[in-house]
């Protein structure tokens, strides 16, 4: 459902009018209708909202040419206030830089997810990938991304992950063990520069491809849901999954109580962080500003955790006491950045040419 695609509107009947842009699945668009929007202009009354939300992220790209092609001609930007290809804008230099300055809250989001975005945007909600196990048929569950790499081997057939085009359960953990297998320098370059030259991922790549045998049925399913199928079922007895897909599904009944989840260290699984910027030529910046300490205030954390079962972006000690055991033992502020959305195509395809 897009809306609103013309300018940010500028003023309407004397009321200040603010442009924001998100993308995803309907429950991010329930949020933002619901619980942000409503917030925000009861806190600043008189000011109207124009909300344009793309179902599944498809005008994602469209919407970032734009916003690049007002900064060029110094006209009006499409939105005031963006969440979807953010980090690629914020690579990009088309946003504003944020200090506590302008967003206080700013001091509260963990400064690894901040540097990734070179500090132009904003970490307001994030999940990650973690282990999910039987903890009927996997009393002790490994600990380590190593330990996860022999369980596998020793117990083939019972582990599966969904093709990294398809699912980021499985683009994560292929991630994830790719940058664990390379120099550390060279990964930490590969999640905010693109550098072909340093593609240098053989020995990841290697790692995996001895992994397929003990795949189950060698077969690499289509998508995140199919993973925690397989788990129900007790076809399969470990993954990597989505902590808030996983507890969402756990929540519904849709996963029995047996299924577990929990971090996995040296290193944790790669997460995704949600970021939200403001247009390095929006005229509204100052209503910008306050839209995004809206985002980060506790009734709109909270409702990032009960209704998206998402890890917060402010420390969870923060939020009511009904909410702080919503992720049991899982640490909200422990993930491993990703890498740069050109390298992290090159993974998917080298993947496809080297995995299955």
């Amino acid at each position: 459902m897009l809306a609103a695609c013309g300018g940010n509107g500028g003023t309407s009947g004397g009321a200040k009018s603010l442009t924001v842009y998100s993308s995803g699945d309907v429950n991010v668009q329930d949020l933002y209708n619901k619980v942000i929007i409503p917030a925000f202009k009861k806190a600043n009354p008189g000011v109207t909202v124009k909300f344009i939300f793309s179902v599944h992220s498809v005008q994602d790209t469209a919407m970032l040419q734009r916003l690049s092609a007002s900064k060029q001609t110094k006209s009006d930007p499409p939105m005031d206030v963006v969440e979807g290809p953010t980090k690629t804008a914020a690579l990009g230099r088309l946003l504003t830089p944020l200090t506590t300055t302008e967003v206080p809250e700013l001091s509260k989001v963990e400064p690894t997810l901040e540097q990734s975005v070179n500090n132009q945007a904003l970490a307001y909600r994030a999940s990650a990938v973690v282990l999910a196990y039987n903890s009927q048929t996997v009393p002790t569950p490994p600990t380590t991304l190593n330990d996860v790499f022999t369980w596998i081997k020793a117990h083939p057939g019972r582990f599966t992950y969904c093709t990294p085009p398809s699912g980021g359960s499985g683009d994560n953990f292929v991630m994830t063990t790719v940058l664990a297998n390379m120099d550390p320098a060279t990964a930490k370059s590969l999640t905010t520069t693109y550098d072909k030259s340093l593609e240098k991922w053989d020995k990841g790549f290697a790692l995996l491809k001895s992994l397929t045998p003990a795949v189950y049925q060698k077969h690499y399913p289509n998508g995140n849901q199919d993973v925690l199928n397989l788990l129900a079922k007790g076809t399969i007895w470990m993954a990597p999954v989505w902590s808030d897909q996983s507890l969402a599904a756990k929540r519904q009944g849709l996963l029995p109580a047996y299924i577990k989840v929990k971090q996995v260290t040296s290193p944790p699984f790669v997460g995704s962080s949600s970021y939200v910027g403001v247009p390095a030529n929006s005229k509204h910046k100052d209503l910008a500003y306050k839209f995004l300490r809206t985002m980060m205030s506790v009734p709109v954390q909270t409702q990032v955790v009960s209704q998206l079962a998402g890890y917060p972006g402010v420390p969870i000690a923060e939020l009511p006491a009904s909410v702080q055991d919503a992720f049991g033992d899982l640490d909200t502020r422990s993930m491993s950045n990703g890498l740069i959305l050109q390298a992290e195509n090159d993974m998917k395809q080298t993947w496809q040419n080297t995995v299955p």
